[in-house]
């Protein structure tokens, strides 16, 4: 009589090996469809709280930003958005909390800066509003005199 050998056990430890590798990762890291959802959910919020503010309904659409940004703290945008609901709702020290927050996120993001420049205006802080509105409109600050001047 013919034996059949038992099968290897060495193709089925690798199979769990791999399942451990492969799986591990992504139990603990989002999805791109997660990420996908998460930015939709952050653009409606966004979007909403924007139609609420239009429509004179301050409270809420500050609410709705806020949302969005619990969903996408890392939007200049919605920061932008939330600073600018705080000066409607004349609370200029969390607006600027919010500009600078979307100025470290993109130091470019020049209505951020061009915004905070105003509330620094605003707000008799002078000295702090020149260089934003001069980077908002594309100058250089000069450190320096320039080659050739008068002494």
């Amino acid at each position: 009589m013919w034996k059949q050998s038992p099968p290897s056990a060495v193709p089925i430890v690798w199979l769990c090996v791999l399942a451990l590798l492969f799986g591990s990762g992504c139990a603990n890291s989002p999805t791109r469809a997660e990420d996908a959802l998460r930015l939709r959910r952050a653009n409606s919020h966004y979007n909403l709280g924007i139609d609420h503010i239009r429509n004179d309904r301050v409270a809420i659409g500050l609410r709705e930003l806020l949302l969005a940004e619990s969903f996408d703290p890392q939007s200049p945008r919605i920061h932008q958005a939330v600073a600018t609901t705080y000066l409607i709702r004349g609370k200029p020290e969390e607006a600027e909390q919010h500009y600078l927050r979307a100025l470290d996120i993109d130091p470019t993001f020049h209505d951020a800066r061009l915004n905070l420049s105003i509330l620094y205006s605003q707000l008799d802080r002078y000295e702090e509003s020149i260089i934003p509105h001069l980077d908002a409109r594309g100058r250089r600050h000069i450190s320096r005199p320039l080659a050739g001047s008068c002494e």
